[in-house]
């Protein structure tokens, strides 16, 4: 929990990378709005409404690890779910935790939990993809950066 404690006291984001990690969280829904400032190339500006979704992020991320986001743990049921759009990818890792008979992911409300998150922005070429593409796309860079997870995962 120290980690917790440490990331708490952050006062503000000094990077366009660090913009880029909570934008992976669902609070920041509302920073896709702010894309623009986000891009590659364009100069970074801190905000009083960056400044605002930064401090709403950092307690949901706070309360999400607190609640649910688990250690990976080979043994159980892993479930690698993706995400495509013309602006960016990104994907989930889950577990299942829970007792439920149904080998479905989320077969129960609190079942399963994150164990990683990633995403980035798609490029020029990328974001002109067909869906079918997107999606590929998707998964094939979700399998990359997951791959010490999922190779030889056998569920």
């Amino acid at each position: 929990m120290e980690h917790l404690a440490s990331f708490s006291s952050i006062s503000k984001i000094c990077t366009i990378t660090e913009i880029h990690y909570l934008s992976r969280r669902d609070q920041c829904s509302r920073l896709p709005q702010r894309y623009s400032t986000l891009q590659p190339g364009t100069p970074f500006k801190w905000t009083d409404e960056l400044n605002q979704l930064f401090k709403e992020s950092k307690s949901v991320i706070v309360s999400e690890i607190e609640e649910g986001v688990r250690i990976f743990d080979k043994s159980k049921p892993t479930c690698l779910a993706t995400d495509w759009s013309k602006s960016g990818i990104g994907f989930w890792l889950f577990q299942k935790h829970c007792q439920c008979s149904s080998t479905e992911p989320f077969c129960c409300r609190t079942g399963w939990k994150t164990t990683l998150v990633g995403s980035r922005f798609t490029h020029a070429a990328e974001s002109c993809y067909t869906p079918v593409e997107g999606e590929a796309l998707a998964v094939a860079d979700a399998l990359d950066k997951a791959r010490f997870f999922v190779l030889g995962c056998s569920n």
